[in-house]
């Protein structure tokens, strides 16, 4: 009641809400921009799948069509969460799992999560404007395909800003064994760091404008580091030795 500037009392806005533990999801590391000079470099994927059903998992099928502008004789799998037989057909790579035995997420959260990491690096000939996409399907024993998102990657000569201020933000050394530095060139002040392991999971978080963090008590493996800006937010991968 009184109140002069009603209009300022309600805020919208719309956003799409992401979960780090979406248990079925695919994500490109170097992000949907990359530079036309760097397309012979390899792209990093890493396809996250996890049991939420009510039974264990017996075996599981991860499928994956590479799109037309990968070359599937760069592909190389880099880490998996188990034990896995891999079948490359006309494009088509299969991802098998026999006898994962993977528990309920009720049973065990932990255990009923997988994940596959694996590079593959774009076709000879790659022009500006060329867009990578690719997804996956997951079948776990007799049921019906869980397609997980679509990802894209589109080469370009200039970077969009978020992109460019990634480029500004550099971390070393990489792989690292105690602490991870964080250099920061150009405008963008940093709020936080977050380290996320390839399941997903939150590891470490660190407030502040910092321009190192300790990560000598991380396990070993891929890690993804996420940066949070007043700019926006750059995600960048390291090693953990």
């Amino acid at each position: 009641a009184g109140d002069e500037t009603p209009d300022d009392n309600v805020f919208s806005i719309n956003q799409i809400i992401v979960n780090s533990l979406d248990p079925n999801d695919k994500e490109v590391m170097e992000g949907n921009q990359v530079l036309i000079e760097n397309a012979d470099e390899y792209l990093h994927y890493v396809i996250r799948f996890q049991n939420l059903g009510t039974a264990s998992v017996i075996n599981a099928r991860v499928q994956d069509e590479l799109d037309e502008l990968l070359d599937w004789t760069s592909f190389r799998v880099l880490n998996s969460s188990n034990d896995m037989e891999i079948q490359i057909i006309n494009r088509q790579i299969d991802f098998i799992f026999d006898d994962i035995n993977l528990p309920t997420e009720a049973s065990d959260p932990e255990g009923s999560q997988g994940f596959i990491v694996f590079k593959i690096k774009p076709v000879a000939g790659i022009i500006i404007g060329d867009t990578v996409e690719n997804n996956a399907s997951i079948y776990f024993d007799f049921n019906s395909a869980i397609i997980t998102n679509t990802v894209s990657t589109t080469f370009v000569d200039e970077l969009s800003v978020l992109e460019f201020n990634k480029r500004n933000i550099i971390i070393y050394p990489n792989p690292t064994q105690d602490v991870l530095k964080i250099e920061n060139i150009g405008i963008n002040k940093i709020t936080s760091i977050k380290i996320y392991d390839v399941l997903g999971r939150l590891v470490l978080v660190e407030k502040g404008n910092l321009n190192q963090v300790d990560v000598s008590y991380l396990d070993s493996g891929l890690l993804f580091v996420k940066i949070e800006t007043d700019e926006g937010v750059v995600t960048k991968k390291i090693i953990k030795e």
